[in-house]
């Protein structure tokens, strides 16, 4: 009983406590206190727990060399005349891998508790043991039963074999494997890097793409309206000069009539005066008056008919420039 209180109270000080430091996510996170896979072969027999940590650790190591690179690219790339979108991208992937470290972080953390969790059923199932050997040991002094919590602890412990060739080939092939276990889980969490590296990279491309192609099909669209506008207006101009040339025609056409109509009446009127001038006068005046009379009307018909036919022409000039 006195050697289970004292294991207890050993265990209890070898509680493994997990300090979580974060310094630019540079050191993710360092076990302090003991080793945890030794206290998990005491208490419980998983030998798996001080791996999982050290594949943790690892996996965070090659986050922070990688975020490293990539910040040391940056800096360096600024002087080489990197556009604005790289930095940009950089600075995702930066923010990425620090959520995944504070991830692993809170992981650990959880870790951490369950392997103190367990520490603590461990003590509590030994206290239990050492209350029931103390109750087994009060009610039968006589038979001196012994139940130590060593002999519980050597069931978990595996027995001492004797060491051979085949056993250290087995060893060392068990350790080759676990190495290259090792450099592809590694390459595999730089391939997951790259990956999404190229993925973000593969996003900002499509959305530049995609903004681009909007861009070009407002400008189209904003084309097209503005010349089917100016289609409209042409056409809406072109109508009011077909209505003006319309009219123009009409108007010429009545104003052709009317000088035919004074034009008339003015032959009328000379040709009642030539006759009152031929029963007025005599032979050789009538003779004289028609040859003046015929003189006159004929240099007046033939100025007007020069008047009607230039009018004409610049009228049906203009017509045929306007409808052609």
């Amino acid at each position: 009983m006195e050697g289970a209180a004292g294991e207890s109270v050993d265990v209890t000080k070898r509680i493994t406590r997990t300090v979580v430091t974060r310094s630019d996510y540079g050191s993710v996170a360092s076990v302090a206190g003991g080793s945890i896979g030794g206290e998990a072969r005491i208490g419980l027999g998983v030998g798996t727990a001080n791996n999982g940590i050290t594949s943790i650790s690892s996996v965070t190591s090659v986050y922070d060399s990688s975020v490293t690179n990539d910040a040391l690219l940056t800096s360096g790339s600024s002087g080489l005349g990197f556009s604005s979108g790289h930095l940009e991208r950089v600075q995702g992937d930066l923010s990425n891998f620090k959520k995944r470290i504070d991830a692993n972080t809170e992981e650990q953390r959880e870790h951490a508790g369950l392997m103190v969790g367990l520490q603590h059923k461990v003590e509590e199932y030994r206290r239990r043991i050492a209350d029931i050997e103390s109750q087994i040991a009060s009610q039968k002094s006589d038979e001196h039963v012994s139940f130590n919590i060593s002999e519980t602890v050597d069931t978990w412990t595996p027995s001492v074999n004797v060491v051979t060739g085949t056993d250290l080939e087995l060893n060392n092939r068990l350790e080759e494997e676990r190495r290259r276990n090792e450099e592809l889980r590694l390459q595999i969490a730089q391939l997951q890097v790259e990956n999404q590296r190229i993925r973000q990279q593969f996003d900002v491309t499509l959305q530049d793409k995609e903004r681009s192609y909007q861009i070009r099909e407002r400008n189209l669209a904003q084309y097209l309206s503005e010349e089917q506008k100016k289609m409209m207006d042409l056409w809406t101009e072109l109508q009011q000069v077909r209505r003006q040339c319309a009219d123009y025609k009409d108007q010429t056409v009545r104003d052709l009539e009317q000088q035919r109509n004074e034009f008339v009446k003015v032959m009328r009127n000379i040709n009642g005066v030539a006759r009152q001038l031929n029963i007025v006068s005599t032979y050789e005046v009538n003779l004289r008056i028609s040859h003046h009379y015929f003189h006159s009307t004929l240099v007046f018909r033939i100025y007007f008919i020069k008047v009607i036919f230039i009018c004409f022409c610049n009228e049906t000039a203009l017509l045929i420039v306007l409808f052609s």
